[in-house]
Formats: C-alpha cells, sequence, structure tokens
C-alpha cells in the first residue's frame, strides 16, 4: 500500500472496502471509483486533527470537478454519511 498520512490512514480503516489508496498529482488521495464515470478522492488529514477535502469528478467524456466539500472537520462518521449520500446519488446517474 502507498504510504499515507495518520488521518487519512485513520479515515482509510474507518470507510473500509472498496476504498483504496491512489496517487494523483504527486498526492495519495483516499480513492473510491463510482463505476459509471463518476468518482470520489479524499484529500487533506495531514493529522488525525486535520480537515479534509472531499471531491467528486466526473471522469468519462470530460473531466471535471461536480461536486466539492472542503475544509471537514475530521469526524469520521459524519465524512461517511456525506460519501454514502454522494456515493448514492451519483451511481443513479448515466453520462449522456
Amino acid at each position: 500500500m502507498l504510504k499515507i498520512s495518520k488521518g487519512k490512514q485513520r479515515l482509510l480503516e474507518y470507510l473500509g472496502k472498496p476504498y483504496t489508496v491512489k496517487t494523483i498529482d504527486f498526492e495519495n488521495y483516499i480513492y473510491l471509483n463510482i463505476r459509471n464515470g463518476y468518482d470520489i478522492e479524499i484529500s487533506g488529514g495531514k493529522t488525525v486533527r486535520s480537515k479534509f477535502d472531499i471531491y467528486v469528478w466526473q471522469t468519462k467524456e470530460r473531466l471535471e470537478i461536480v461536486e466539492r466539500h472542503m475544509n471537514l472537520k475530521p469526524d469520521l462518521e459524519g465524512i461517511k454519511r456525506l460519501i454514502d449520500d454522494i456515493r448514492e446519488r451519483y451511481s443513479k446517474l448515466k453520462i449522456s
């Protein structure tokens, strides 16, 4: 596994599978491919008290950020609820 910060490691362990670590633009992100042309990337979390940023990317047709959540407190349960909501919404969408 790629080396990640303590905050990211803690969040990754809390989220469990199918989340992985992926290097993008020289940073190791917590990553999830939603499979229908969207993915989730989580950055930040240098320490266990550091904030996180969540990006939802459209990856087919054109690469663009379609949703972002910045400076989220390291509340693991709250972050998981937000990500579960994102997954549910974007897993239903189809790119035309």
